[in-house]
């Protein structure tokens, strides 16, 4: 591991005091704070600050994670090297160390997730990309009708898929403007882009609320907008039944007898397919080249409200780039 020191401080100021100078100490900055690097598990790995003078200490571990803890665990996932600084400060000024820190091995649990590998192509890509369905049904909205299109059952939060995209409620085919959008999902870092090529699909009411416009009640629109690259993206693996908020368990493993939600949560405010103002999304399905995700709408102006009491949810159907 390789250790640099860094002094970032000014240990005196000039001060005006009538027509003279007065230089007035505000005192010296810490001294390089030290720290000790546990690696007894390869991926789970331990931060003890040693020593550290200052009111305050800053990691930055190198993988995106900062921390103000005097000991911390940090999951790196991924072989590779990543640059660990810890920072003291006080009034004088900063003082940092750097260590290198060498991880040798990728958790073989990454790779043999394969949800993981179905929404981003797994360990041995750098990245699968997902678009719109260019087709009828790509969207669906709700609350679900009485009976779908076929005439088939009443209908609740729970029902299956086909449910939903056979329902008079689905609205058909995508803006084609929307056809170009690329939903790119890399599973080191789980980095995720969204690549929509200048415009965006938006629920009026965010479009109203978020540019200011005048879009009249249900006229979704394509909108000019900058996504907010990069992003990360987790998957989660719910097992609490929620029925009062509209989840059911659409998974079954296979080993425990388990049902689960697939939750997908993006980072940055960022979006998949339509803007409604949220950036969780429950898996409903997921194959090599299809993938089904429902999400809720939030209320611009009350983003408090959840569930069933929201004023409807939106369902999406993509599929793989080819």
């Amino acid at each position: 591991m390789l250790r640099h020191g860094l002094v970032i401080a000014t240990a005196v100021a000039g001060v005006m005091f009538g027509c003279g100078e007065k230089t007035v100490s505000i005192g010296d900055p810490p001294p390089e704070p030290e720290f000790s690097i546990d690696q007894s598990d390869p991926n789970n790995i331990v931060f003890t600050v040693t020593s550290a003078e200052g009111f305050m200490v800053n990691w930055d571990f190198g993988n995106g994670k900062l921390s103000q803890k005097e000991i911390d665990t940090v999951y790196y996932p991924f072989a590779d090297t990543y640059k660990v600084t810890l920072t003291a400060s006080n009034k004088g000024g900063a003082t940092t160390t750097n260590e290198t820190l060498v991880i040798a091995t990728t958790d073989p649990e990454i790779c043999e997730n394969r949800y993981y590998e179905l929404l981003s192509g797994g360990c041995d890509v750098e990245s699968k990309t997902w678009m719109l369905y260019d087709g009828d049904s790509t969207y669906g909205n709700g609350p679900p009708t009485p009976v779908d299109s076929l005439g088939n059952g009443t209908s609740s939060y729970n029902d299956p898929i086909s449910h939903w995209f056979n329902s008079v409620k689905s609205t058909g085919e995508p803006p084609p403007r929307a056809m170009d959008d690329e939903y790119v999902f890399g599973l080191r870092g789980f980095t995720y882009k969204n690549d929509c090529h200048g415009d965006f699909y938006f629920n009026w009411k965010w479009t109203n609320k978020l540019y200011g416009t005048t879009q009249e009640t249900y006229a979704d629109t394509i909108h000019g907008y900058t996504p907010n690259n990069p992003a990360t993206w987790t998957l989660d693996m719910d097992t609490v039944a929620d029925t009062a908020g509209g989840k059911r368990g659409f998974f079954t493993d296979s080993t425990t007898g388990k049902s689960f939600n697939l939750i997908l949560t993006l980072s940055n405010d960022n979006y998949i397919g339509y803007c409604s103002g949220v950036s969780i999304y429950q898996i409903l399905t997921i194959t090599e080249d299809t993938m089904y995700l429902r999400h809720e709408l939030a209320e611009p102006d009350d983003p408090a409200v959840t569930g069933p009491n929201r004023l409807e949810w939106r369902y999406l159907r993509l599929v793989t780039k080819k």
